[in-house]
């Protein structure tokens, strides 16, 4: 996680450079989908790490979580069931099971968590 953050790190400082060095402050050259990623990669990794000391235990309790916790385990069903399902590399189809069952039982008829239980299925053949 250090090293995807560093990468999102040097990736925006490029962008401020790129945008500092224009003469009208904002270099066009640059795709606007490449910005948002950039922008999208370096939130979601401040969202992720937000709610985690350096001990590896969470700092936030399970009685104060908010939506970050939800939000989280969506960008790790994503990682492990969509994002890496056509190479397989780095998928790990219990971890995602794990983090659909606990979050099923909090929220019963959560509509992506539902999603997320089909493609489950689809990934395994059941």
């Amino acid at each position: 996680m250090r090293t995807t953050t560093q990468i999102y790190q040097l990736l925006l400082s490029y962008l401020t450079a790129a945008d500092a060095a224009h003469p009208d402050g904002y270099d066009l050259s640059i795709e606007v989908h490449f910005r948002s990623g950039v922008s999208l990669g370096r939130q979601g990794c401040y969202c992720v790490l937000g709610g985690w000391e350096g001990s590896g235990r969470p700092s936030v309790g399970a009685e104060s979580e908010d939506v970050r916790r939800s939000v989280c385990d969506m960008a790790l069903l994503i990682f492990h069931l969509i994002l890496s399902s056509p190479t397989f590399q780095g998928v790990d189809i219990n971890v995602a099971q794990h983090i659909i069952e606990w979050n099923l039982k909090r929220y019963p008829n959560g509509e992506l968590f539902l999603f997320f239980v089909l493609v489950t299925f689809g990934l395994v053949g059941e």
